[in-house]
């Protein structure tokens, strides 16, 4: 697979695929006419083997649909494209549990097309800091996970969940320690890699894989998911663990304005709500749960490393340096619950 992912930013293609697709991918609006399409790309422009694109499409009279596209050179879309058209037609295109529209898949370009989820993001409603607000948020945020969670489809052959092996560790982390060489103490190998492996051969359901708070979208009463690249079948109480994480990153990537107190209180609401509603044991559930929480914080040592590796050739010495320093207190929240 080498797919022509570029093609997703060519402004004349594009206008063309969605006036001939209206009644396809716009059937409301299917008598309009297509006035113009604006293109964002929203990957980074050094990101060569990913293409995220936003398009605002114009119609006549004034309407505009937002449409979101994702394409991946040598990673096939279509078994994402599966689950979320078996979501979006199973419930969850209704109601105030809802995913974004699946709009089209394009296997030429291996692009992903669905609509943008209106409302705003999580992430941001955390960064502001309300507690009765947020664990208001909290409690819908949980009722959407555990519906999610409650679909165990026998006829569709779903694909496993994106997730990083103990090699794709080793690999990026001997990487890393190349580039930033005060990070090898840091790095070395104080986890037990097969241990947290072995969560993911525990029971399987179909999980979202990427449930951080940027993936969730608040409107008003209404909570909405986006971002299905990693979905497919796995440990749910990773995703429970994602969002759980993510309220304890350390302040040098996002630096919320909760006390370590509401943090706390905060993760155990969810955790909690979480197990009430899918009538599993909070108690039995949370003695494994350290291991799903390191797993996080390993991903993110990961992921951060593997973009400072690709981007090193683009950065100044202080973007460097603020990347050193990410991974770093990531690794040290990663010590935290392993040891």
């Amino acid at each position: 697979m080498n797919y022509k992912i570029f093609k997703a930013l060519e402004k004349l293609f594009i206008q063309r695929l969605f006036q001939e697709k209206l009644g396809i991918y716009f059937p409301a609006l299917k008598n309009k006419k297509i006035k113009k399409v604006e293109i964002e790309r929203t990957s980074p422009v050094w990101a060569k083997e990913t293409c995220l694109v936003r398009y605002k499409v114009f119609f006549e009279k004034e309407k505009v649909k937002i449409i979101r596209g994702t394409a991946q050179k040598n990673d096939s879309k279509k078994d994402v494209w599966e689950i979320i058209n078996y979501f979006y037609h199973h419930g969850f295109n209704k109601g105030n549990l809802l995913i974004s529209k699946p709009v089209a898949f394009l296997k030429e370009i291996n692009l992903l097309l669905y609509e943008e989820a209106e409302g705003k993001s999580f992430s941001s409603i955390l960064e502001k800091g309300n507690y009765s607000r947020i664990k208001k948020n909290l409690k819908k945020i949980a009722e959407w996970l555990a519906r999610f969670h409650s679909f165990h489809p026998k006829k569709y052959k779903f694909r496993k969940a994106s997730f990083i092996n103990p090699k794709d560790y080793l690999k990026i982390f001997k990487k890393i320690r190349k580039l930033i060489p005060e990070l090898k103490k840091e790095l070395g190998s104080f986890w037990n890699l097969s241990l947290i492996d072995n969560i993911y051969q525990k029971k399987k359901n179909l999980i979202h894989g990427d449930f951080y708070p940027g993936n969730i979208i608040i409107n008003k009463n209404i909570v909405s998911g986006i971002d299905f690249d990693r979905a497919g079948f796995g440990p749910p109480l990773i995703d429970v663990a994602a969002l759980c994480a993510s309220f304890e990153f350390p302040q040098e990537i996002w630096k919320l304005n909760l006390s370590k107190k509401e943090i706390s209180n905060l993760q155990e609401f969810f955790f909690q709500t979480y197990c009430q509603l899918k009538k599993i044991s909070y108690q039995e559930n949370k003695k494994v749960f350290r291991l799903f929480l390191s797993k996080i914080f390993l991903d993110r040592v990961y992921d951060y490393s593997n973009f400072t590796i690709k981007g090193w050739n683009f950065m100044d010495n202080k973007a460097r340096k603020s990347f050193a320093s990410k991974i770093k207190s990531l690794l040290a929240k990663l010590r935290k619950y392993l040891l």
